[in-house]
């Protein structure tokens, strides 16, 4: 993992001088501990902080191409190098490193972006061209890695990093928050597209690419999830398909050349892919698992010591106590450069803490939900098809879900889908009195349904892909910007093989009636798990997802100082929020709050 920045001249003159991006590349310093360089080509200067996992010796960045027409800047991995390596090397390339930054290089410099489609990996990169006539800028399909730019109109130039707070180091003033931006945040608790909170800055969408030269900026999607082209056969067939993809990725996820651990809940997710990884690794690897103190609900401490009895993982337990929130909470507002959905970084951030004491990598199971279906709603929506959807006689599992059935029901059963499970995805109930006079206008006259629907129209496929597919599109990104910032506010690379592309693309093809048989969320990937993980972790219909205790925090042992905090905020103080607001946001935040 690295961090990136760059600029690029649109007028076609030569980039700044170097010294452009020292502000820059100082505010990516925790992405990139082991090394900094900067690479000025044409009307191009681009930039890296390198963390060292591969060829730490040899892999230094930006890396330019033996003619020098070409330069890249790279963050993330790509994986089944070797492969291409051995394809380069017999036709003719002499290859300098063993890095798998030069492979692409060597890529990008014979093919272009078409080459884009064709690769695996975790990654956002910055290409100069044609002797730095030309800047590409591409992110990997999912969007594991962050990748910023904007459009510099005064300068004639576009400005790219891997953060925000690097993009506008060193400029002059405060940027101007996206209103639109943030009510689709607090109406969705996700972004819909590529606004940022921040006016003029954009995330560049997962699969996308860029591509500028003098004169010209043009944004186009390079990758796209088929579904549709159904895989047939029985489900052990499709099963023994879909744990080969994950194999080969976990697999391919393992190889580095420094300390690797993984992260392990207890959960089918997390000890599929640690199971894979022990497989390969051998006893002795390290299984990372944070807990809360608060009892059994938010404690998955047995599960995971089971699981990782079975599999012979080194079991290392992170405890999550409150005065952790007071301590990080100014840190997290800055790593996460906005609000996010949920306080699931807080944990995320104490367990990347402990675990960079001992290995570099950790390997973990996050993407599984969105790829092939594992939320509460999508059972909901199943249910609901089949008639089976009874607030009073619900399963187990959904039980905390009630009210929300209820009110679902209320509003309409026989609804259109989309209308159904928009109240599904919904989450602004209840703001209207938590509001200040800065956004209470604008948001009674937000059309979130209109919003909605224009980014759900893009679905294809049946309602169950058609649900799926959005989870994908939103959801995944906003928690996957999450697990890197607090990974790499750690200087930690987190990755995520359930999440390669031939094995989404292959959960894509199993068609619904297969891949949710009677509601059962994940259906397909409990198949393809038999036999490697324990019975007892196919069997779990309680995953906890990391809740965190903030509403007992709330109305115990941080009652005074987060009322204090938040009152006295600057979110009080601008008129987002309303005043009391945080007190009466706090008293309502139940067991599992957000």
């Amino acid at each position: 993992m690295c961090g990136i920045a760059g600029i690029f001249r649109l007028d076609g003159g030569p980039a700044p001088p170097g010294e452009a991006l020292v502000p820059v590349l100082s505010a990516l310093a925790h992405r990139g501990p082991d090394g900094e360089g900067v690479v000025r080509l044409g009307s191009g200067l681009i930039g890296n902080r390198r963390l060292a996992v591969i060829d730490r010796d040899g892999g230094a960045q930006p890396m330019v191409s033996p003619d020098g027409r070409d330069a890249l800047t790279l963050n993330g991995e790509i994986f089944r190098h070797s492969r291409h390596r051995a394809e380069l090397a017999a036709a003719g390339v002499a290859f300098a490193t063993r890095s798998d930054t030069e492979v692409f290089l060597h890529l990008l410099a014979r093919r272009g972006p078409e080459v884009l489609p064709e690769l695996s990996g975790m990654y956002a990169l910055g290409h100069l061209a044609d002797g730095g006539r030309t800047l590409l800028l591409a992110r990997d399909p999912f969007g594991v890695k962050p990748l910023l730019w904007r459009r510099d109109a005064g300068r004639g130039e576009i400005r790219f990093a891997s953060e925000a707070r690097a993009l506008l180091a060193g400029e002059p003033g405060r940027p101007r928050i996206d209103r639109a931006a943030l009510l689709e945040r607090l109406a969705f608790q996700v972004p819909l597209g590529e606004r940022t909170l921040l006016e003029g800055v954009h995330a560049l969408a997962p699969g996308t690419l860029l591509e500028a030269r003098e004169g010209s900026v043009r944004v186009r999607r390079f990758f796209e999830v088929a579904y549709g082209a159904e895989e047939e056969g029985p489900e052990e067939e499709l099963g023994a398909g879909l744990r080969a993809r994950i194999e080969e990725a976990v697999r391919e996820a393992l190889r580095a050349d420094v300390p690797l651990g993984v992260t392990l809940s207890g959960g089918l997710d997390s000890t599929l892919v640690a199971a894979l990884a022990a497989r390969e690794r051998g006893p002795g690897l390290p299984a990372f698992t944070g807990y809360f103190e608060e009892g059994p609900a938010y404690d998955e401490r047995p599960q995971a010591r089971a699981a990782a009895a079975a599999l012979g993982l080194a079991p290392v337990e992170v405890p999550v106590r409150p005065e952790d929130l007071l301590r990080h909470l100014e840190e997290l507002a800055a790593v996460l450069e906005g609000p996010v959905a949920g306080p699931g970084s807080l944990p995320a951030l104490v367990v990347a803490g402990r675990a960079s004491e001992e290995v570099v990598v950790v390997l973990n199971g996050q993407g599984a939900d969105e790829a092939f279906g594992g939320y509460a709603r999508h059972r909901i929506a199943w249910l609901e098809r089949e008639g089976r959807l009874d607030p009073a006689a619900l399963p187990p599992d959904l039980r905390s879900y009630e009210p929300l059935v209820r009110h679902h029901l209320a509003e309409g059963s026989g609804d259109p889908f989309e209308d159904r499970f928009f109240r599904l995805v919904f989450r602004g109930q209840g703001l209207d009195d938590l509001l200040g006079p800065a956004l209470r206008d604008d948001w009674a006259a937000y059309d979130a349904r209109g919003a909605f629907g224009d980014a759900f129209r893009e679905e294809d496929g049946d309602p169950f892909h058609r649900m799926v597919s959005w989870e994908r599109r939103t959801l995944l990104p906003a928690l996957l910007h999450v697990e890197d910032r607090v990974s790499m506010a750690r200087s930690l690379e987190s990755r995520v093989p359930l999440l390669d592309p031939g094995v989404v693309a292959f959960g894509a093809r199993i068609p619904s009636r297969k891949a949710f048989r009677d509601g059962e969320l994940k259906h397909i990937l409990r198949v393809a798990a038999r036999g490697l993980v324990p019975p007892a972790t196919l069997a779990r219909r309680d995953k906890m997802g990391f809740p965190v205790p903030l509403g007992l925090w709330a109305r115990g042992p941080l009652a005074g100082p987060l009322r204090e905090r938040l009152e006295d905020g600057p979110l009080v103080s601008a008129g987002i929020l309303a005043p009391g607001a945080p007190a009466r946001l706090l008293s309502r935040a139940g067991g599992h709050g957000r």
